[in-house]
Formats: C-alpha cells, structure tokens, sequence
C-alpha cells in the first residue's frame, strides 16, 4: 500500500471498516457494506 493516499477507512452510513486495497485496479473496497473507493498514488 505503499505510495497511496491514506483515505483507508469507509465511513459510509458510519462504518468504519478498513478498506481493503486492490493496488492493481486502484480501488479500495470495504467487504461489509460494498462500498468502493478509487485511490491514486501519492508519490
């Protein structure tokens, strides 16, 4: 996860799950309440 922007956490509707990263798809997905994130690198 290294070089990506630190926005990991969902926080829909007050969840507060860690996004899980696809760094090949640059996508974070929270596996409770589906919600999707799309990342870009820092650096």
């Amino acid at each position: 996860m290294h070089g990506f922007d630190r926005r990991l956490f969902c926080g829909t509707n007050g969840c507060a799950t860690r996004l899980d990263v696809d760094e090949t798809a640059a996508v974070a997905h929270c596996r409770i309440c589906g919600f999707t994130r799309r990342i870009e690198r820092t650096h």
